[in-house]
């Protein structure tokens, strides 16, 4: 059953429902907030205009884990749901408890194998790869995934999909990977990575070192002639912005350029085959980047930077799945990536994780937050 509804919150009637798995997606910019319980009906493949809202959450790449981290996660989820609920007017407000403090942290690779990884993608022909790192935060006491999401509502688009009351895993993104109606699509390319500045002054300086440095324009072009040479495929007509904006969350800021296009007849999920994993995530070129990610980072990423999102009659939403946590019981898995290209410096590149880390790792810890700069989107020439 799907209604139109408006009680206290979403998060509150999700907080109240004993029934999993539930599904969480608040898109501030889009006029959108979902709430979904329960299984209604299973997929193998994602259905094309399904008459009730259909949700996608996949793994990064399918059929490549090693290790045990994802497994309460099938490494690919087509469901709709028992019941959603639907409204625009979202009540964060009984969402501010308190949360468990670390009690110890690790990293996957550590920083000194983080280095020689660098040092081992310069002996490769690759022009870029994405490498990514796990950090694990063991808590005092399970965090209320609830309120953790009512923390990333002014960070992007915030995601979740929680298999129990203490099993979740959730992020707020900052990358659309598109969005469809009937043949209309929308997507964005998004590289390159500064830090927010703890002042205005501070923040603008940041913001014109980005749009200025050769090494992150390069990658942002990247994503932007991958993007352009697939809709050309797919498309009677794409049109891509003229210039490179400044998109700012509350912790970091990217490069960014936005793209439509006019599809020819394509299912949703060929769209997402051929738009991903971009080179924002992955690398250049694509498939050798792939198997090298894969060959090196120590780790499964599953669901992190995998396409995650919902089909809904002609329409689809999909994004990114960045800034994100796994979160099981009291164990707290954080994920981010850095493009490591020709000028990479590794320790730049770790500081930069731990940047787009950072609202998990103030947020458990007794350190107050600091740079919550509003996201804005700023015009870079």
């Amino acid at each position: 059953m799907s209604q139109k509804s408006k009680p206290s919150s979403l998060l509150s009637w999700l907080e109240s429902s004993p029934l999993y798995p539930q599904v969480y997606w608040f898109n501030p910019l889009g006029n959108e907030e979902i709430a979904s319980i329960g299984t209604n009906r299973l997929f193998d493949r994602l259905p094309d205009a399904p008459e009730k809202r259909v949700w996608h959450f996949r793994d990064f790449m399918l059929d490549t884990r090693k290790t045990d981290v994802w497994n309460t996660f099938p490494e690919s989820l087509i469901i709709e749901p028992l019941e959603e609920r639907s409204q625009f007017d979202p009540d964060f407000s009984r969402f501010s408890r308190g949360f468990p403090h670390t009690l110890s942290q690790s990293h996957l690779p550590s920083q000194e194998r983080w280095n020689e990884l660098i040092d081992t993608f310069y002996q490769t022909t690759l022009d870029k790869a994405v490498l990514s790192r796990m950090t694990t935060l063991d808590l005092s006491a399970p965090p209320s995934i609830y309120s953790l999401l009512a923390s990333l509502s002014q960070s992007g688009t915030v995601y979740a999909l929680l298999l129990d009351e203490e099993t979740a895993f959730l992020g707020a993104t900052p990358e659309m990977l598109f969005r469809r109606h009937h043949s209309t699509l929308v997507t964005e390319a998004l590289a390159g990575t500064r830090k927010r500045g703890a002042t205005c002054q501070d923040d603008l300086d940041l913001e014109n070192a980005l749009r200025h440095n050769p090494k992150e324009r390069q990658e942002c072009l990247y994503v932007k002639d991958a993007i352009l040479n697939e809709l050309s495929q797919i498309s009677s007509q794409v049109h891509c912005s003229d210039r490179f904006t400044v998109k700012k969350t509350p912790t970091v800021q990217h490069l960014h350029q936005s793209f439509s296009a006019q599809l020819t007849p394509i299912s949703h999920q060929e769209i997402i085959n051929r738009l991903h994993p971009t080179p924002a995530i992955g690398g250049v070129p694509k498939e050798r980047s792939l198997e090298w990610i894969l060959a090196h980072e120590p780790f499964d990423r599953g669901y992190f930077s995998a396409p995650i999102g919902w089909v809904h009659q002609h329409s689809a939403h999909f994004c990114v799945a960045l800034r994100c946590a796994l979160i099981k019981t009291s164990t707290l898995h954080l994920f981010a990536g850095a493009g490591i290209v020709t000028g990479s410096v590794a320790e730049n590149e770790w500081d930069e994780m731990t940047h787009k880390m950072s609202h998990y790792l103030n947020l458990f810890s007794s350190i107050a937050s600091c740079g919550k700069l509003s996201p804005i989107l700023s015009h870079v020439e």
